[in-house]
């Protein structure tokens, strides 16, 4: 099957439920083929003594070498060479008193161990047909077809992806009226490209696309998250609008407190303004008055200041006449 259709997800559950152990390679950094026969040691060493399950991708094929030693696992059950004199004897002990037990003579062991080997271990490839490469592979290491039972996993039928997204989308909330046309959209659009865009991109590009059951459950996880995000975006928004729309009310209760306040004072004012229009009035009055009196005592003073000069003239004569006549009065 195509990647992402399940392979490995269902060997591994397999593996579980038949109580076997899982055995896969790590790739690292020059990883090789010294890396790999140390890896199949190991894998043998587990094999001995209980049942292992080993699982083999395309991936794993840095060299098209690695798959001779998986065509010499599944043709003859192990790699010849593998195993030096030396280091046979932790297998071989494994599996002593089993043999014994079965009447198997010593120098019969090493092919009783590799028959319990054999037993126990179960290889599994997964493998994805697109372009030429497994068709090559095939042909070059005939095991990988006479040695194996083989799987084909197809495309996931219209009823299984609506029941994915049934299942995945069950867990978040949704409008009971929209559950079901959203199941079928994902699972609409998802054959939408398998049986209509890939075929009709490879037809007019002369390239091949692929769309697994992995980008489907992508596709689904994609839409959740993008739901998530918005529904905390939109919740974000509300919730600005809202203390916006709080504040508003506040300031319209505060406008209308302080225009009752603003009457009040204005009342207040008015009052005041009429006191003053009445003082102001009273003293223009009394601004008149002072001002008439102000004018007669002016007028007043005009007049003393006349007087005052013809009393002393008057007085400069009587003076004048008084020491005319002191002569006289004195003789």
């Amino acid at each position: 099957g195509i990647g992402g259709s399940g392979k490995q997800s269902l060997t591994k559950i397999a593996t579980y439920l038949a109580g076997y152990k899982l055995f896969e390679i790590v790739l690292s950094r020059g990883y090789g083929d010294d890396q790999l026969r140390e890896d199949l040691k190991n894998l043998y060493t587990m094999a001995i003594k209980q049942p292992m399950s080993f699982l083999f991708t395309d991936a794993h094929v840095v060299e098209e070498g690695f798959l001779e030693y998986i065509n010499n696992i599944l043709t003859v059950g192990m790699v010849p060479a593998l195993f030096g004199d030396d280091e046979k004897e932790p297998l071989l002990s494994a599996v002593r008193q089993k043999a014994k037990a079965e009447g198997v003579l010593e120098t019969g062991l090493w092919a009783f161990a590799c028959g319990v080997i054999r037993d126990n271990l179960h290889l599994i490839l997964a493998m994805s047909p697109a372009g030429n490469q497994l068709r090559t592979r095939c042909r070059n290491f005939p095991g990988m077809v006479a040695g194996c039972t083989i799987d084909w996993f197809f495309s996931w039928p219209n009823q299984a992806l609506y029941a994915v997204a049934e299942h995945l989308l069950g867990g978040i909330t949704l409008p009971e009226e929209n559950k079901k046309g959203i199941n079928d959209t994902m699972a609409y659009v998802h054959l939408s490209v398998t049986q209509h865009f890939s075929p009709d991109f490879e037809a007019k590009y002369k390239r091949r696309n692929f769309a697994t059951p992995k980008n489907y459950l992508d596709f689904i996880a994609n839409y959740m998250k993008l739901l998530d995000a918005n529904r905390k975006n939109l919740e974000n928004m509300s919730g600005r609008l809202g203390g916006g729309l709080d504040k508003l009310v506040q300031a319209a209760q505060q406008v209308t407190d302080m225009s009752v306040e603003l009457e009040e004072k204005k009342a207040i004012v008015d009052e005041n303004a009429e006191k003053v229009r009445a003082l102001i009035e009273d003293i223009n009055e009394k601004t008149v008055v002072a001002t008439k009196r102000q004018e007669e005592a002016n007028a007043a003073a005009e007049q003393i200041e006349k007087d005052s000069v013809i009393i002393e003239r008057e007085k400069a004569d009587a003076d004048e006449a008084l020491q005319a006549a002191l002569p006289a009065l004195e003789a």
